[in-house]
């Protein structure tokens, strides 16, 4: 079973084409959910990315998530730990153009096989 990567972009107005690219990239190895503010209610992306309606007061619960990225938030960090306790979490400041050190690895496949570097995704 695939572990789930939440990507938290609670600032993005629109698509964001190497968030997009970066999350569909993922999702060989993981089920991705994609959180931003939604215009609309979108359909899965043809790679599998599940876009999500972001709310901070409303995160989706899911039964076990592995990993939380947060894109230039981190801010909200502390609300995010809360909901999800056991994931690892890491912000991302996409002005640095790629994600933190502790980013760069992602756990996979039986949670515990080390990940391709994140930067590479992008």
């Amino acid at each position: 079973m695939k572990p789930n990567l939440l990507i938290v972009q609670p600032h993005a107005a629109e698509s964001d084409p190497t968030i997009d690219q970066f999350c569909e990239t993922l999702c060989e190895t993981h089920y991705v959910y994609l959180i931003r503010p939604l215009p609309k209610t979108l359909d899965d992306s043809p790679a599998g990315v599940r876009f999500l309606n972001f709310s901070l007061d409303h995160l989706p619960g899911f039964g076990e998530v592995e990993k939380v990225i947060i894109v230039d938030s981190p801010e909200i960090t502390n609300r995010v730990k809360e909901k999800y306790p056991s994931a690892r979490l890491d912000t991302w400041d996409r002005k640095s153009k790629q994600p933190s050190a502790e980013s760069a690895k992602i756990l996979q496949g039986d949670f515990g096989q080390a990940a391709e570097p994140l930067a590479k995704a992008i």
